[in-house]
């Protein structure tokens, strides 16, 4: 099961205002023929972040880039970098967009990161 994360209550109404804004500006517009445009805009990197930590993605569930790169804190490059070069996380083409299944990146990251002293070295270093 995923842990939740409690967040103050002050947070909690920062990431409530940026959800709203976040909503209004990705709304879809109107124009007076009533044909609908718009939507679907980018999520700011914060409101990202904030999302994360009140429900971090389940083990089962396909991630995007941009959440992966939030929820380690570390650069949507890195990853790219990591598809192009191997010993990354296992990804899933779906047409255009890449994605990750949370629970095999979790396994990837205890396998890459996981040290018991500073003197061990990287698995990945060794091969």
């Amino acid at each position: 099961m995923g842990r939740r994360t409690k967040i103050s209550p002050e947070l909690a109404a920062i990431a409530d205002k940026i959800r709203a804004k976040t909503e209004a500006e990705t709304a879809p517009a109107e124009d007076r023929s009533g044909h609908v445009e718009g939507g679907a805009a980018q999520q700011s990197p914060l409101m990202t972040l904030l999302l994360l930590r009140e429900r971090p993605p389940l083990d089962d569930e396909y991630v995007d880039t941009e959440t992966l790169a939030a929820f380690f804190k570390l650069s949507t490059s890195y990853f790219a970098k990591l598809r192009v070069s191997g010993g990354g996380p296992p990804f899933v083409r779906m047409s255009a967009a890449v994605r990750y299944r949370f629970g095999d990146v979790k396994r990837w990251a205890a396998d890459r990161f996981a040290r018991r002293s500073t003197s061990e070295v990287d698995p990945a270093d060794a091969a």
